[in-house]
């Protein structure tokens, strides 16, 4: 499972892949922290926007 480093705090999140345009990050109970994105962004620009996303 992928992390981001937000301070003190790792953040672990699920990643899909879909056909879409944007980028959509939910946060549940259950499953934690889950991020829907494109199927062409790479792994660095995600962990950028999440870190941007995180406070």
């Amino acid at each position: 499972m992928p992390t981001i480093q937000y301070g003190s705090t790792e953040i672990y999140y699920s990643i899909y892949n879909e056909v879409r345009n944007d980028l959509k990050i939910t946060a549940n109970l259950i499953n934690g922290v889950e991020v829907h994105s494109p199927a062409d962004i790479d792994e660095q620009k995600l962990g950028q926007v999440l870190l941007k996303k995180a406070p």
